[in-house]
């Protein structure tokens, strides 16, 4: 994770719009344990998902697919014409920082 460009990418998250926030889920392991859900952190530097919220709902989930970072749509989203170029400007930038989160470069 190159987090010079995680942060270069919180701030034109906040620029499109300040309800836009992001959260970065690590890699856990989570297993059924007799009954109980036991949750094991990895001891490495891998993402899981980020989850992209617009106040308190997901709208996008940037992930790792087959190998390759790909960015999901949390649930069918209804498009107005004034929110399209919101919404597209939005996948764009994800788009753009997707190996900022899932590359190998740590600065």
């Amino acid at each position: 994770m190159n987090k010079k460009l995680v942060n270069e990418f919180g701030k034109k998250l906040k620029a499109l719009d300040e309800e836009l926030t992001f959260k970065i889920l690590e890699d856990d392991k989570t297993s059924l344990n007799g009954g109980f859900v036991k949750i094991t952190k990895k001891r490495t530097a891998l993402i899981n998902r980020v989850l992209i919220k617009y106040g308190d709902k997901t709208v996008l989930r940037l992930r790792m697919d087959s190998s390759m970072p790909a960015i999901g749509i949390n649930t069918p989203i209804l498009l107005y014409k004034d929110s399209s170029v919101f919404f597209s400007d939005l996948i764009k930038l994800c788009g753009e920082y997707l190996d900022a989160f899932f590359g190998d470069d740590d600065e």
